[in-house]
């Protein structure tokens, strides 16, 4: 049944709105190919291609929502396909900026936050805690999650945007090699990039026309000048580590120091 219905040609339209998103997403697509074909396999161009698939997924489907007649199609293509895009936004973008940065005792809070945004998606697919339906807007259908939970996920997906950019933020500032200026560009195009968020609004009741392709565009943009899938050079990192083991040096020396303080007391 809820396979000839999306399969039917006579349920979808030609839908200029849809164009934009579609453009996107496959500028988006053609970028993860270049960096899955022209740059090293290793985990930071994968996750980089990871993150950019993801934002693909959400903006192809919603392309397809747009060009729809039928609120049940809406409604199957957001559950299955658009939602589980929007759920691994947030931890792919995590993932990136921890292996950018070389953070590899991070990795059980990656796989933790996977098992969070994959909870997420099975409580979309299988109740309406999180999603309640299909709005008509001037653009075309689009999906409403104005529930509690709904809102916890937002906490959780701007929770983990906070986390890389605060990891991105940190280094930035603990590295003094001609890589700080490359670190701040990335960090420039990543805000650029996440205020597509601005999509989220129509989710909640709020018409407006989601505008997120060119932020994506720009961000892109800029992104591709600073290459962030090649990594952060090693010289880089090497001295950001030498910094964080002095600091637990001088940290342990502190700790033993008030204990014998307080043993003579």
């Amino acid at each position: 049944m809820t396979e000839r219905l999306l399969f039917n040609p006579s349920n979808y339209y030609f839908n200029y709105n849809a164009i934009i998103p579609a453009f996107t997403a496959l500028i988006l697509l053609t970028i993860s190919a270049y960096v899955l074909l022209k740059e090293k396999k290793d985990t930071v161009s994968v996750s980089f291609i990871s993150y950019l698939l993801s934002k693909t997924i959400w903006l192809s489907g919603m392309a397809v929502i747009y060009s729809t007649q039928s609120y049940l199609v809406a409604e199957t293509i957001f559950k299955y396909y658009v939602f589980f895009g929007v759920a691994i936004v947030s931890p792919t973008f995590y993932i990136f900026t921890s292996s950018l940065l070389n953070l590899q005792k991070r990795w059980l809070f990656v796989l933790i936050n996977y098992i969070i945004a994959i909870t997420f998606f099975i409580i979309n697919l299988r109740t309406n805690y999180l999603f309640i339906g299909i709005k008509e807007y001037s653009y075309g259908y689009y999906p409403i999650l104005n529930t509690p939970v709904s809102y916890i996920f937002l906490l959780y997906y701007f929770g983990n945007v906070f986390m890389s950019f605060k990891n991105l933020i940190t280094k930035f500032n603990r590295i003094w090699t001609e890589e700080r200026e490359r670190i701040k560009d990335i960090v420039i195009g990543f805000i650029i990039f996440n205020i597509c968020c601005i999509d989220y609004l129509p989710a909640y009741g709020i018409e407006i026309y989601p505008y997120s392709f060119i932020f994506l565009i720009i961000g892109l943009t800029y992104l591709f000048n600073t290459r962030p899938w090649s990594g952060v050079k090693e010289e880089a990192l090497l001295e950001q580590k030498e910094e964080e083991e002095y600091i637990f040096i001088f940290e342990d020396n502190v700790d033993k120091l008030t204990a014998k303080w307080f043993n003579q007391i």
